[in-house]
């Protein structure tokens, strides 16, 4: 009887099916608790956007006939430029007025006067997001902001009409509640709109599932032939580069994020 069962043992041992469920088993044991992981984590995550796409308002010296006045009074021969500003909670806790320790202040860098400020696009009226206008700080290129609550993917897009051209950059400064920072969310080094954005990481996230797919298939193939050949040892090299590939492209695909732009547009 004890030898029946050491055969039987061996055969379970030796045959393929057993590899298989065994790379199945680290597959489901390395996504699994990485994807419960992230999905139950709650937490404030405040990021802020500057849209790539700036709208020159007047070129300083191409519009001879054309006088740009601000509040009655002749800017001269100035650059004036609109940017747009995105401030959303990624996160899963919301983020409540109380919860800002440091005012919540946009600022161009260098400073550069702001013109005018206005709010382009708001996810809900019942967040109260407002923009806090004061002549002074506006002068000096800041833009305080506030709001009652923002839950998770709450936000504004906030337009800014400066005196200055295209390469003046703007950022968010602040302190919140169990936030070390304001996150920047990069959103590409060319000018592309949030469309073409979308489709450039839904392309690239499809590629990588797909190479993490076939290796994945590949992996199981190479370690089920060499199985049933008994030629584990000649295998092993190839199933040992497959394997890396599948479980690297595997975490590619389930970590890029399809929102690298605000979720309520610009």
């Amino acid at each position: 009887m004890r030898g029946k069962k050491r055969s039987k043992a061996k055969e379970i041992w030796k045959s393929p099916w057993f590899g298989v469920v065994g790379i199945i088993g680290v597959l489901v044991g390395i996504v699994l608790p990485t994807y419960f992981y992230f999905s139950s984590r709650v937490e404030r995550e405040l990021m802020y956007a500057v849209n790539p796409v700036r709208a020159t308002v007047v070129t300083a010296g191409q519009a001879s006939e054309l006088a740009v006045l601000h509040k009655g009074e002749p800017l001269g021969s100035v650059d004036v430029t609109a940017a747009q500003v995105a401030i959303w909670n990624a996160g899963k806790q919301s983020i409540r007025e109380e919860n800002i320790l440091e005012d919540i202040v946009i600022f161009s860098d260098p400073p550069v006067p702001i013109l005018e400020v206005a709010i382009r696009q708001c996810s809900r009226e019942v967040t109260g997001f407002t923009i806090v206008e004061m002549p002074e700080s506006l002068a000096s290129g800041r833009v305080p902001v506030s709001w009652h609550i923002l839950e998770e993917n709450d936000g504004a897009s906030v337009q800014l009409i400066y005196v200055g051209t295209q390469e003046v950059d703007f950022r968010v400064e602040g302190v919140i509640e169990g936030l070390r920072g304001i996150k920047d969310v990069e959103l590409g080094v060319e000018i592309k709109t949030p469309l073409e954005q979308m489709r450039e990481q839904q392309g690239n996230r499809g590629t990588y599932g797909i190479v993490a797919l076939v290796s994945g298939l590949l992996t199981v193939v190479v370690f089920v032939v060499s199985m049933s050949l008994r030629q584990l040892r000649e295998y092993w090299p190839m199933t040992l580069c497959l394997l890396p590939t599948c479980l690297i492209c595997a975490w590619q695909y389930f970590s890029i994020s399809t929102r690298l732009w605000p979720p309520f547009g610009f």
